[in-house]
């Protein structure tokens, strides 16, 4: 399989040229590499599509907890006691 930089979405010829930056998972399939040229590395960034669906995720769960099977996670409640508050505590008591 050819490698092909994340940042400028071209095929890298040079072996020596080609960076591995990291392995992305997939639902199905074993995954991919991402590659990079070497003068681009700093200029690639993460794929933020996975961020943002396990936010929507999170607002879900703490705005329908008893359709969605919980309220705020605790790491979120440990972390944030002053921002959760109230909101929190209508959340546990199923409102």
């Amino acid at each position: 399989m050819a490698r092909v930089c994340r940042h400028c979405d071209v095929v890298i010829a040079d072996p020596d040229d080609a960076v591995h930056m990291w392995r992305e998972e997939s639902m199905s399939g074993p995954g991919r590499d991402v590659w990079a040229h070497r003068e681009h590395v700093d200029l690639v960034e993460p794929d933020t599509v996975v961020t943002r669906i396990l936010a929507r995720v999170l607002v879900a769960k703490a705005l329908h907890p008893t359709e969605t099977g919980g309220g705020l996670p605790h790491e979120v409640r440990e972390r944030y006691p002053d921002c959760v508050g109230d909101a929190d505590q209508g959340v546990q008591q199923g409102r």
